[in-house]
């Protein structure tokens, strides 16, 4: 663990954190406590350029800091979507950049969704809007999130992997 990897992995904890604090770009939807936002593309984005020693801490700031810091229930999705994005990005090395970014994320999406589904439905209850409004809401999220986070994370991971090989591996 390097210290530029430790300094990454606090910019996109900070960018994560902030996103959600601040309520930066941020949608209220018809199913509270839900939210559309744009979390999922410093969690993933960092989680690529980090170990998975340290990608968990950028899912654990996406939740802000769930349960120490707050009472939600965030935290049951984007610690395992992290975690799932960063051994995925490793697990596929070999493999073109434009590939390798869209199918970590997608990986870490599908878990971190179906974790935080079951736990929001365990947690809230079925929501009032119903099951399948809630379900096409994070579809809706994951696939704009997936498309965000592709589009502006293969120029990103590109030139890190240009300018810092071993960072990386």
């Amino acid at each position: 663990m390097s210290t530029r990897e430790l300094t990454l992995a606090a910019v996109f904890m900070a960018m994560a954190f902030a996103v959600r604090s601040f309520n930066v770009l941020v949608i209220e939807t018809p199913v509270p406590p839900l939210k559309m936002d744009v979390r999922g593309i410093p969690v993933f984005i960092g989680s690529i350029l980090v170990s998975p020693w340290l990608a968990w801490l950028i899912g654990w700031a996406a939740s802000q800091f769930d349960p120490i810091f707050g009472w939600g229930i965030d935290f049951i999705g984007w610690i395992p979507a992290s975690l799932v994005c960063s051994l995925i990005w490793r697990k596929l090395e070999g493999t073109r950049v434009s590939y390798r970014v869209p199918l970590s994320i997608i990986g870490g999406q599908a878990l971190g969704y179906s974790l935080f589904t079951v736990a929001f439905i365990g947690f809230y209850g079925v929501p009032d809007a119903g099951l399948y409004v809630f379900l096409t809401l994070l579809l809706g999220r994951m696939i704009g999130s997936l498309i965000v986070a592709s589009i502006v994370g293969i120029p990103i991971v590109k030139f890190m992997e240009n300018q810092y090989p071993d960072l990386l591996r």
